[in-house]
């Protein structure tokens, strides 16, 4: 139940994001030449459902807002963007490009998810962890 909650949370949340219109800065400041390889998100991805359910924690802990650029809670100037509050460099290592804030909601779980399997043992063995946002332990995640 509490599973299907989050989940209405996170698509009322987005289309009223999409509705308002994402606040971005201008791209001209956001193209930043960087070394990192990309890749576009596989269209059938889909998270594990344990996953997600931490992933809409740090979300809720992070930002309520998925088209959130460069600002935080109070409107000051922040290097962090999207619902999950990527640092830009973040985002490029996750084979990310634009901003992320630009970048749907799955996408932006798509690339915290590259992110949370690369920290420990070998991508793609489930075994990884969310030391990369600052607000896990509110959550009780390592």
């Amino acid at each position: 139940m509490t599973l299907l909650l989050c989940l209405l949370v996170f698509s009322l949340t987005a289309q009223v994001a999409f509705a308002r219109g994402s606040t971005s800065v201008p791209q001209s400041s956001a193209r930043v030449e960087h070394g990192y390889p990309s890749w576009p998100m596989p269209a059938k991805w889909k998270s594990p459902v344990w996953w997600l359910k931490q992933a809409l924690c740090i979300h809720r802990h992070e930002s309520v807002d998925w088209y959130r650029a460069g600002t935080d809670w109070r409107g000051n100037r922040s290097p962090y963007y999207g619902g999950m509050q990527f640092l830009i460099d973040t985002w490029r290592r996750s084979g990310g490009t634009g901003l992320p804030s630009d970048a749907s909601p799955r996408e932006q779980l798509f690339r915290a998810y590259v992110i949370w399997d690369r920290h420990v043992g070998r991508m793609g063995d489930g075994r990884g962890n969310w030391s990369e946002w600052g607000t896990a332990r509110a959550c009780g995640l390592r």
